[in-house]
């Protein structure tokens, strides 16, 4: 129902897929960032299933990621139990984070943004509260799971040695933090658990195996039902031979998927 895509050709994406996308039931929203750097044609882009969705009632393009409000289309077999608060906006953060391996601060500014950016659109919504939000994050964090983003994500705050990986930060903005810039009310959880997480999802000459590719939602407005497979065994064994690209893995990186209700 949605697919997130990260480093696609912004000049030529639409030219190149929107016709392909449209036949096969999606539409979409690219990422647009007005402070974009001249020459930097690459982002990310949200596709969604135009049988489940309207168009977006907003999109905000910051510049690791593209936020977009997605109104969901409810059937008309829907029903609503009493007293129960479903809300009609699932709001959908695609990123690409910095990719430099030493540049830990950026990604958790960048991630903190998007949750700042999130609320910001959220507390418009006549019944929203972080309780009952339908949040979506994912993409490419280029960071492992036991980095400060994830840790801001997955825990709501930051403490101990994560705090420590992010001193240069707090040390350039003396002054101007508080408690609040390293936590949030959102309740998240990935699609992953230490018993379902891939090997890796980015197999390159000289870099460390580990997973950079997440899904994070929000636990109250969602049910994790199933997590996708990045690869098969014969494929697994390819690629920790050969790396990535291969003829059936056409990316550097694995995609990862859920099946969220």
């Amino acid at each position: 129902d949605i697919v997130c895509l990260q480093e696609i050709e912004l000049p030529t994406f639409t030219k190149d897929f929107g016709d392909f996308l449209s036949q096969h039931g999606y539409d979409f929203v690219i990422q647009d960032d007005k402070n974009r750097a001249n020459g930097h044609i690459t982002g990310v882009a949200t596709l969604f299933k135009k049988s489940k969705f309207e168009k977006p009632v907003y999109t905000n393009s910051r510049s690791r990621a593209l936020l977009a409000g997605l109104k969901f289309i409810k059937p008309d077999h829907f029903e609503q139990k009493e007293g129960e608060i479903i809300p009609d906006i699932i709001h959908v953060g695609n990123v690409h984070l910095e990719g430099h391996p030493s540049k830990v601060q950026e990604r958790f500014s960048q991630t903190k943004s998007l949750l700042q950016t999130f609320q910001k659109h959220q507390k418009q919504e006549t019944q929203w509260s972080s309780a009952n939000s339908s949040l979506i994050i994912c993409g490419d964090f280029n960071e492992t799971y036991y980095e400060p983003s994830h840790r801001l994500l997955s825990a709501g705050r930051l403490d101990g040695a994560y705090m420590e990986e992010i001193k240069g930060l707090i040390e350039r903005r003396k002054g101007k933090l508080n408690l609040s810039d390293f936590q949030h009310e959102y309740r998240l959880c990935s699609v992953h658990c230490e018993h379902t997480r891939p090997l890796s999802t980015f197999y390159a000459p000289g870099f460390q195996l580990d997973q950079l590719d997440f899904i994070y939602f929000s636990s109250p407005s969602f049910r994790l039902l199933g997590v996708m497979q990045t690869t098969t065994p014969e494929e697994q064994k390819e690629v920790l031979q050969n790396f990535l690209p291969t003829a059936t893995l056409p990316s550097d990186h694995l995609p990862v998927g859920a099946i969220l209700q």
